[in-house]
């Protein structure tokens, strides 16, 4: 195991180290600190996010917290590129337990996520729509459809980047 492990790194040190592409840098409007504020459910919300390059700026690391009701609820997410699928990466993980993969394309200023999770035990698609306003504002809209059904608004509103 070991003699893999030395061979593979020595593979790895004679391949050229990768740069970030022109995908990586349609990120770059991401990075930074965000509030964000809507509405889910008939309930208003405020949440706030950092997004920070990681090293080697191909990923963007966000750490968000949103108060509710029964306390705050902390997350963390993962933003990147899969060149093998031509397809954005996004992958969320909450202090509620909740975690959830999506894959999004990017059409001008609308970014389209596509994933699933499970709610109350069921399979539910879910789709968050992105568009740009401006480098430092954006409005969405996140919408869910069990078995193939319509697509139910689940939560929409705005973000604004801090100056």
């Amino acid at each position: 195991m070991l003699a893999i492990s030395l061979l593979a790194g020595s593979a790895w040190s004679q391949t050229p180290r990768p740069t970030p592409g022109l995908e990586q840098s349609r990120l770059e409007n991401l990075a930074g600190r965000w509030t964000i504020e809507g509405e889910s459910g008939g309930d208003r919300f405020t949440r706030t996010e950092t997004c920070e390059w990681f090293a080697g700026r191909f990923h963007l690391i966000c750490q968000s917290e949103v108060a509710s009701a029964t306390g705050a609820v902390k997350g963390q997410s993962i933003i990147g590129y899969d060149p093998s699928e031509s397809t954005y990466t996004f992958y969320f993980i909450s202090s509620t337990g909740t975690g959830i993969f999506m894959r999004g394309t990017v059409a001008g200023p609308v970014w389209t996520w596509n994933g699933e999770l499970r709610v109350g035990g069921e399979p539910m698609k879910a789709r968050t729509t992105i568009t740009d306003q401006s480098p430092t504002s954006y409005i969405f809209k996140m919408e869910g459809s069990f078995a193939g059904g319509p697509w139910i608004l689940l939560e929409e509103g705005r973000g604004t980047k801090a100056q």
